[in-house]
This record gives C-alpha cells, structure tokens and sequence, in this order.
C-alpha cells in the first residue's frame, strides 16, 4: 500500500514538474516568436538574450547600408569624372535615392495590392524625373538606382534592377 502511494505522489510530481516545464517553455516560445526566424534559432540553439541578438543583426544590417551608400556615392563620383553625368545630375540623383528610401518606408503598411499600385506609379514618377534631369535609363541601369519588380525600392549595383 505504501509504495503504492509513493508510485502516485512520484507520478503525481512527474506530471507537475512536467507541466511547469511545458509552461515555462511556452513563455520562452512566445517571448522569442516576435523575432525574425534567425534569430529565434540562434537563441534556442545557443541560449542566447533574444534581444541581444537582434542588435547584432540590426548593428550588420545598418554597417551594410553605410557601405552601400559608399559604394553608391563612389560609383556616382566616377560616372561624373568620365563624364557620364554632371555634377548637377549625380546631386539630383542622391535626393532621387533619399527620396526612394522614404517611399520604400511609406510602402511598408499596405497591401501587396495597394505596394503594387503605388509602385507602378512611382514607375512613372521615376520616367518623369530620369527624362526631366537628363539620365538615360542605360546610365540608370549602370548606377541600378530604380524600383525592383516585386515592389522593392532599391539603389546599389546588385540584382533584379528594373528603373520603370
């Protein structure tokens, strides 16, 4: 009878502290969910501070961005040095990309259908604006500062550029 009772309070235990378990790691589950897949399997697999990972990958991402924009500047230097663009242009085009980034943040909240409509738009806005300052689409091609097909604003010298 003894170890009868010891059998229930023991299994009794078991599924308490099993369920405390299952609790606490549900808690962790919705707590690192808010992140970005990568980030929810770096901290699991490494037990890491959600938070803190999500910093490193924001601090890279923002590092990146300032090389991009080197890169940008640099490229719009020496198109102005052969004589590709003037001096005038490769200005116009730094506001035109500030500008894009702007809208790129402005897309964010809408619809696919809604980012679809404002980016065909903006297409023609940047047609506009290309023939009005004199910048050819081949010399934008070069500099890839235009509107990526899946509704994407970009600058750079890489992948899927499409100006309008």
């Amino acid at each position: 009878m003894v170890n009868k009772q010891q059998a229930v309070l023991v299994l009794t235990g078991a599924i308490l502290a099993s369920a405390v378990v299952y609790g606490a790691v549900n808690v962790y589950a919705q707590e690192i969910s808010d992140y970005p897949l990568i980030i929810q399997r770096l901290v699991e697999r490494f037990n890491l501070d959600p938070a803190q990972v999500q910093e490193v990958f924001t601090g890279v991402r923002e590092e990146r961005m300032i090389m991009r924009q080197a890169n940008f500047g640099e490229r719009l230097t020496q198109a102005v040095e052969e004589g590709k663009i003037s001096e005038e242009q490769k200005q116009a085009i730094l506001e035109k990309k500030a500008e894009m980034r702007e809208k790129h943040e402005e897309l964010k909240g809408l619809s696919p259908e809604e980012r679809r409509q404002a980016m065909e738009q903006f297409r023609e806005e940047m047609k506009v604006w290309a023939d009005g300052n004199g910048i050819t689409p081949e010399l934008l091609f070069g500099l890839r500062i235009g509107i990526m097909r899946g509704g994407c604003i970009r600058g750079g010298f890489h992948g899927g550029f499409v100006p309008w």
